[in-house]
């Protein structure tokens, strides 16, 4: 169903509706950088004002493929939302 990609993980297919895109909710959120390290868009970045290492969705860059909510280890933390409505 999923194909790999060059770093040898595995890609599934889009899980979300077309238009959907992902944000980071720091409630749940446990900064363990890997959406960061799957995300084959690079939307994900770290927050470079923040004293915290804690990371944020790029939401022009985000392209709502969902790879990061298969290896987020932290329920709720990655949340989808209508990008069209932002």
């Amino acid at each position: 169903m999923g194909d790999e990609d060059e770093r040898g993980l595995r890609r599934t297919r889009a899980r979300i509706p077309a238009g959907m895109k992902v944000r980071i909710d720091d409630r749940y959120c446990i900064a363990c950088g890997l959406c960061r390290e799957v995300c084959p868009d690079r939307a994900v970045h770290p927050r470079l004002q923040d004293v915290h290492h804690r990371f944020e969705v790029l939401p022009q860059e985000c392209t709502g493929c969902a790879l990061c909510l298969d290896y987020c280890p932290a329920p709720g933390a990655l949340v989808q939302y209508d990008g069209a409505q932002a």
